[in-house]
């Protein structure tokens, strides 16, 4: 399908601006990849293949602000466990299999497949071999914010914490659109390597995201 140019018929339109708009029977007209037309299903003009949207709702994509789609192929291993628990079934899994980049990318696309048809268009993702997350984005055409992964110990890519500010340096260098620094968590990464991670983030204009007071325990440490 060429998505560049497409026709919507027959569509409940939901169109989250702010007055909470919502058009029954509506017509979309995409043309070139941007939105040219919109109005009663009856007198949208065809361009592109047509779709009928019958009893289906048209809306703007959801945004997943946290995520981590690579975990997809862990999903099922370890359940009803607390967080720290977890992690440490999880990243032993995690150390036996993502050495290896291509295996990373593979859990990103899947977790990327997902996603969409979720309804979900845009994603901030944290996880490792982060320049696969990147291209598992680009393959699938979802809108991708990442970036350096911070973590003082080993990581489950392979790398040590003495690569992370370069890698993160990199990923910025590569002219990503929606590119930032991502500190694993304050029980993870040293005061000194989250001041070096926000530096940077406040020097190339990027975002930065931890998770913080994830769980009880960590609350009252």
């Amino acid at each position: 399908m060429d998505n560049t140019n497409l026709t919507v018929k027959n569509a409940l339109l939901v169109t989250c601006d702010g007055g909470h708009l919502v058009v029954p029977d509506a017509g979309v007209v995409i043309r070139d990849g941007r939105f040219d037309w919109i109005g009663p299903s009856e007198e949208a003009p065809e361009a592109g293949e047509v779709i009928d949207a019958s009893g289906a709702i048209m809306m703007p994509g959801l945004i997943n602000m946290h995520a981590h789609c690579g975990d997809s192929l862990f999903r099922g291993l370890v359940e009803d466990k607390p967080l720290e628990a977890w992690l440490q079934t999880v990243w032993t899994a995690e150390a036996a299999l993502l050495g290896d980049a291509g295996i990373c990318q593979a859990g990103d696309e899947l977790g990327i497949a997902e996603l969409i048809r979720g309804g979900v268009t845009s994603v901030m993702d944290m996880f490792w071999h982060e320049e696969a997350g990147f291209a598992a984005a680009a393959k699938a055409g979802i809108r991708w914010a990442g970036g350096g992964i911070f973590f003082d110990g080993p990581g489950m890519d392979g790398f040590g914490p003495e690569a992370r500010l370069e890698r993160a340096r990199a990923l910025f260098d590569a002219g990503h659109a929606f590119c930032g620094v991502l500190p694993h968590g304050t029980y993870t990464v040293a005061p000194e390597s989250l001041r070096a991670a926000l530096a940077l983030a406040r020097e190339r204009g990027g975002f930065f995201c931890t998770h913080a007071a994830e769980t009880k325990a960590e609350q009252e440490t």
